[in-house]
């Protein structure tokens, strides 16, 4: 609608600023849905295009302000996060057609007083605790702290995946006789399984590496790639219109998952 009503002005120069938090609750693009504060930003755009969804924004500026800063009810999202959803947006706006600028500067301001309220989107829940004398897994998603850029064995943020990691690999450093076994998944994005596989083994050992790092015995761990044959595996992971694979559930099936056992 502003983009009509930009062309019919016939501006030459037009601009749009989009001042909002970004966690829409509605329509195709709902963070509300599980996965999607990891969903991959390219993913989101080619989503929304095959569905036919984006705007036709040829020749129009965006500034996008304020992205990922919310207000109560709605917990606030730590900088990775905040980082995410700006460039979700980004590319969404990019692939419409827009020539897209973000303004970082963080939102101080107090919020609108609104006859209009969103849904809270509800934040990914900590790891689980290492088990005591029994076995537990230990899940890192696409929404987690042990996040990969995509198609890579690269932490997105690599202070905040190794701090996640420090708990775990305090547990199994303190007793020999515990053990880590972590499989490495990924979603099924039709792509030969073996290179899911294989992503999946890279990223694995990844986590391994780093876990012997921290002080953890070679011996205790052992590394494998499952790709998108795994028994957790989220469905409907495709929306049913299009066949395009849904960004939420790639999220969530793109992770790492560690088994401990603690023999007592």
């Amino acid at each position: 609608m502003a983009a009509d009503a930009l062309r019919a002005t016939n501006a030459a120069s037009p601009v749009l600023v989009v001042a909002d938090s970004g966690l829409t609750d509605s329509g195709r693009l709902r963070f509300t849905a599980d996965g999607m504060l990891g969903a991959d930003a390219g993913e989101v755009a080619r989503y929304l295009q095959t569905s036919g969804a984006l705007p036709v924004l040829d020749r129009i500026t965006v500034y996008l302000a304020g992205m990922g800063y919310s207000a109560a009810p709605q917990h606030p999202l730590d900088a990775p996060t905040r980082a995410k959803v700006a460039e979700i947006w980004r590319k969404v706006f990019e692939a419409a057609g827009a020539r897209v600028i973000a303004d970082t500067t963080p939102n101080t301001a107090e919020p609108v007083v609104t006859a209009f309220t969103v849904q809270p989107v509800a934040l990914p829940a900590p790891p689980a605790q290492p088990p005591v004398c029994a076995r537990g897994d230990i899940v890192f998603d696409a929404q987690s702290q042990v996040s990969f850029v995509a198609e890579t064995t690269t932490y997105v943020d690599p202070a905040a995946a190794e701090a996640a990691l420090r708990p775990v690999a305090a547990w199994l450093a303190a007793n020999p006789r515990r053990t880590a076994f972590i499989r490495g998944t990924t979603a099924n994005d039709g792509s030969d399984p073996a290179r899911l596989r294989e992503l999946g083994a890279r990223r694995a050992d990844t986590v391994a590496t780093g876990l012997t790092g921290l002080g953890v015995k070679p011996a205790q761990i052992t590394a494998a790639g499952v790709g998108a044959d795994f028994p957790e595996y989220v469905m409907p992971d495709t929306d049913p219109a299009t066949g395009q694979l849904l960004p939420g559930p790639a999220a969530l099936n793109r992770s790492v998952r560690i088994t401990l056992d603690d023999h007592c």
